[in-house]
Protein backbone atom coordinates (compact mmCIF):
# COMPACT_ATOMS: atom_id res chain seq x y z
CA UNK A 1 0.00 0.00 0.00
CA UNK A 2 2.96 2.47 0.83
CA UNK A 3 4.58 1.35 -2.11
CA UNK A 4 1.83 1.69 -4.21
CA UNK A 5 1.63 5.78 -2.87
CA UNK A 6 5.14 6.58 -3.01
CA UNK A 7 6.31 5.65 -6.12
CA UNK A 8 3.75 7.35 -8.50
CA UNK A 9 4.42 10.29 -6.46
CA UNK A 10 8.83 10.12 -6.55
CA UNK A 11 8.48 9.48 -10.06
CA UNK A 12 6.36 13.05 -10.57
CA UNK A 13 8.58 14.29 -8.04
CA UNK A 14 11.88 13.30 -9.33
CA UNK A 15 10.95 14.34 -13.15
CA UNK A 16 9.89 17.40 -12.37
CA UNK A 17 13.23 18.00 -9.98
CA UNK A 18 15.56 16.85 -12.13
CA UNK A 19 14.43 18.31 -15.47
CA UNK A 20 15.94 21.88 -17.05
CA UNK A 21 14.79 24.91 -14.68
CA UNK A 22 16.11 27.77 -12.75
CA UNK A 23 17.46 25.95 -9.99
CA UNK A 24 19.41 22.87 -11.88
CA UNK A 25 20.74 25.77 -13.92
CA UNK A 26 21.99 27.85 -10.99
CA UNK A 27 23.46 24.67 -9.11
CA UNK A 28 25.08 23.85 -11.68
CA UNK A 29 26.85 27.59 -12.51
CA UNK A 30 27.47 27.92 -9.35
CA UNK A 31 29.47 24.36 -8.88
CA UNK A 32 31.73 25.44 -11.98
CA UNK A 33 32.21 28.72 -11.08
CA UNK A 34 32.73 28.57 -7.37
CA UNK A 35 33.52 24.70 -6.57
CA UNK A 36 31.66 21.89 -4.64
CA UNK A 37 31.00 23.49 -1.10
CA UNK A 38 29.15 26.81 -2.44
CA UNK A 39 27.20 24.49 -4.96
CA UNK A 40 26.25 21.81 -2.29
CA UNK A 41 25.35 25.26 -0.45
CA UNK A 42 23.41 26.72 -2.78
CA UNK A 43 21.68 23.52 -3.44
CA UNK A 44 20.59 23.04 0.35
CA UNK A 45 18.95 26.90 -0.02
CA UNK A 46 16.88 25.11 -2.99
CA UNK A 47 16.19 21.73 -0.85
CA UNK A 48 14.68 24.46 1.65
CA UNK A 49 12.35 26.48 -0.52
CA UNK A 50 10.65 23.11 -1.47
CA UNK A 51 10.47 22.20 1.88
CA UNK A 52 8.80 25.51 2.85
CA UNK A 53 6.15 24.49 0.30
CA UNK A 54 5.83 21.32 0.89
CA UNK A 55 5.11 21.86 4.57
CA UNK A 56 2.31 24.66 3.40
CA UNK A 57 0.99 21.55 0.96
CA UNK A 58 0.71 19.08 3.24
CA UNK A 59 -0.92 21.56 5.91
CA UNK A 60 -3.58 22.65 3.05
CA UNK A 61 -2.37 26.10 2.84
CA UNK A 62 -1.32 25.77 -0.95
CA UNK A 63 -4.84 24.45 -1.92
CA UNK A 64 -6.02 27.61 -0.60
CA UNK A 65 -3.23 29.69 -2.24
CA UNK A 66 -4.28 28.34 -5.35
CA UNK A 67 -7.56 29.08 -5.18
CA UNK A 68 -6.82 32.74 -5.20
CA UNK A 69 -5.65 33.78 -8.45
CA UNK A 70 -4.44 37.05 -6.97
CA UNK A 71 -2.19 35.27 -4.86
CA UNK A 72 -0.98 33.45 -7.71
CA UNK A 73 -0.48 36.46 -9.79
CA UNK A 74 1.53 38.54 -7.67
CA UNK A 75 3.73 35.36 -6.77
CA UNK A 76 4.04 34.93 -10.70
CA UNK A 77 5.17 38.48 -10.97
CA UNK A 78 7.68 38.25 -7.96
CA UNK A 79 9.29 35.01 -9.56
CA UNK A 80 9.46 36.50 -13.38
CA UNK A 81 11.12 39.55 -11.99
CA UNK A 82 13.80 37.57 -9.86
CA UNK A 83 14.39 35.47 -12.77
CA UNK A 84 14.95 38.66 -14.78
CA UNK A 85 17.23 40.17 -12.15
CA UNK A 86 18.93 36.80 -11.98
CA UNK A 87 19.26 37.41 -15.98
CA UNK A 88 20.40 40.44 -15.39
CA UNK A 89 23.10 39.39 -12.95
CA UNK A 90 24.73 37.05 -15.83
CA UNK A 91 24.83 39.43 -18.40
CA UNK A 92 26.89 41.65 -16.38
CA UNK A 93 28.86 38.53 -15.26
CA UNK A 94 29.39 37.93 -18.93
CA UNK A 95 30.85 41.41 -19.82
CA UNK A 96 33.09 42.04 -17.14
CA UNK A 97 34.67 38.70 -18.34
CA UNK A 98 34.58 40.13 -21.86
CA UNK A 99 36.58 43.10 -19.89
CA UNK A 100 39.34 41.43 -18.27
CA UNK A 101 40.12 38.81 -21.31
CA UNK A 102 40.63 42.12 -23.38
CA UNK A 103 42.35 43.58 -20.13
CA UNK A 104 45.09 40.24 -20.22
CA UNK A 105 45.18 40.01 -23.81
CA UNK A 106 46.52 43.80 -23.82
CA UNK A 107 49.12 43.13 -21.26
CA UNK A 108 47.62 43.84 -17.53
CA UNK A 109 50.63 45.35 -15.55
CA UNK A 110 51.36 43.04 -12.44
CA UNK A 111 51.10 46.30 -10.23
CA UNK A 112 47.28 46.98 -11.44
CA UNK A 113 46.33 43.48 -11.21
CA UNK A 114 42.68 42.35 -12.48
CA UNK A 115 39.84 43.12 -9.22
CA UNK A 116 38.92 39.82 -8.36
CA UNK A 117 35.51 38.35 -7.73
CA UNK A 118 34.52 38.75 -3.99
CA UNK A 119 34.01 35.69 -2.31
CA UNK A 120 30.33 35.07 -1.61
CA UNK A 121 29.33 33.74 1.91
CA UNK A 122 27.22 30.36 2.72
CA UNK A 123 24.55 32.29 3.91
CA UNK A 124 24.15 34.20 1.06
CA UNK A 125 24.38 31.38 -1.45
CA UNK A 126 21.98 29.45 1.03
CA UNK A 127 19.59 32.23 0.84
CA UNK A 128 20.09 32.88 -2.83
CA UNK A 129 18.97 29.07 -3.01
CA UNK A 130 16.10 29.66 -1.03
CA UNK A 131 14.45 32.65 -2.93
CA UNK A 132 15.16 31.01 -6.31
CA UNK A 133 12.95 28.22 -5.49
CA UNK A 134 9.94 30.52 -3.05
CA UNK A 135 9.28 32.80 -5.84
CA UNK A 136 8.88 30.36 -8.39
CA UNK A 137 4.89 29.75 -8.98
CA UNK A 138 5.65 26.10 -9.93
CA UNK A 139 7.11 25.17 -6.72
CA UNK A 140 3.63 25.30 -5.28
CA UNK A 141 1.98 23.79 -8.36
CA UNK A 142 3.82 20.95 -8.23
CA UNK A 143 4.07 20.23 -4.14
CA UNK A 144 0.18 20.64 -4.87
CA UNK A 145 -0.43 18.28 -7.43
CA UNK A 146 2.45 15.85 -5.45
CA UNK A 147 0.11 16.32 -2.52
CA UNK A 148 -3.11 15.31 -4.18
CA UNK A 149 -1.16 11.84 -6.28
CA UNK A 150 -0.05 10.62 -2.51
CA UNK A 151 -2.61 11.56 -0.10
CA UNK A 152 -6.32 10.82 -0.58
CA UNK A 153 -9.22 10.27 2.19
CA UNK A 154 -8.62 7.76 4.52
CA UNK A 155 -4.79 8.48 3.88
CA UNK A 156 -2.91 7.93 7.37
CA UNK A 157 -2.08 11.06 9.33
CA UNK A 158 1.70 10.42 8.83
CA UNK A 159 1.71 9.69 5.18
CA UNK A 160 2.06 13.52 4.40
CA UNK A 161 5.22 13.30 6.64
CA UNK A 162 6.37 10.23 5.14
CA UNK A 163 5.79 11.69 1.56
CA UNK A 164 7.45 14.72 1.93
CA UNK A 165 10.72 13.23 3.77
CA UNK A 166 11.35 10.71 0.87
CA UNK A 167 11.04 13.63 -2.01
CA UNK A 168 13.06 15.59 0.20
CA UNK A 169 16.11 12.85 -0.10
CA UNK A 170 15.18 12.47 -3.27
CA UNK A 171 15.65 16.16 -3.92
CA UNK A 172 19.17 15.72 -1.93
CA UNK A 173 20.25 13.15 -4.48
CA UNK A 174 19.34 14.89 -7.51
CA UNK A 175 20.57 18.36 -6.24
CA UNK A 176 23.88 17.19 -5.02
CA UNK A 177 24.41 15.17 -8.00
CA UNK A 178 24.74 18.22 -10.12
CA UNK A 179 26.27 20.02 -7.70
CA UNK A 180 29.56 17.24 -7.46
CA UNK A 181 28.98 16.19 -11.51
CA UNK A 182 29.63 20.01 -12.57
CA UNK A 183 32.26 21.05 -9.59
CA UNK A 184 34.82 18.36 -10.76
CA UNK A 185 37.86 19.73 -12.62
CA UNK A 186 37.39 19.09 -15.86
CA UNK A 187 34.21 20.59 -15.77
CA UNK A 188 35.12 23.84 -14.05
CA UNK A 189 38.21 24.15 -16.37
CA UNK A 190 35.84 23.99 -19.33
CA UNK A 191 33.56 27.13 -17.78
CA UNK A 192 36.73 29.22 -16.95
CA UNK A 193 37.92 29.16 -20.12
CA UNK A 194 34.14 29.74 -21.35
CA UNK A 195 32.79 32.05 -18.75
CA UNK A 196 31.79 34.56 -21.15
CA UNK A 197 29.64 32.09 -23.42
CA UNK A 198 28.38 30.45 -20.45
CA UNK A 199 27.47 33.76 -18.75
CA UNK A 200 25.75 34.40 -21.48
CA UNK A 201 23.34 31.98 -22.38
CA UNK A 202 22.45 31.56 -18.36
CA UNK A 203 21.71 35.29 -18.88
CA UNK A 204 19.56 34.03 -22.05
CA UNK A 205 17.79 30.83 -20.16
CA UNK A 206 17.23 32.94 -17.55
CA UNK A 207 15.53 35.86 -18.91
CA UNK A 208 13.15 33.90 -21.42
CA UNK A 209 12.13 31.81 -17.74
CA UNK A 210 11.37 35.19 -16.51
CA UNK A 211 9.49 36.49 -19.64
CA UNK A 212 7.50 33.38 -20.07
CA UNK A 213 6.66 33.14 -16.43
CA UNK A 214 5.28 36.91 -16.56
CA UNK A 215 3.69 36.43 -19.99
CA UNK A 216 2.12 32.67 -19.39
CA UNK A 217 -1.31 32.64 -18.35
CA UNK A 218 -1.52 30.55 -14.56
CA UNK A 219 -2.78 26.94 -15.06
CA UNK A 220 -4.76 26.05 -11.13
Amino acid sequence: MIAATLVPVLLTYAIGTASPGPANMSIMTVAARDGRRPALTFAAGVLLGGLTWAILAATGITALLTSFAEALTVLKVLGGAYLLYLAAKSAISAIRSRDRSRSQGRGARPDHPAPAEPPVSNFVQLHRGYLLHLTNPKGILVWAATMSIGLHPGAEPWMPVLIVACCEVCGILIFGAYALLFSLAPIARLYRRATRIVEAAVAVVFAAFGVRLLLSPLRV
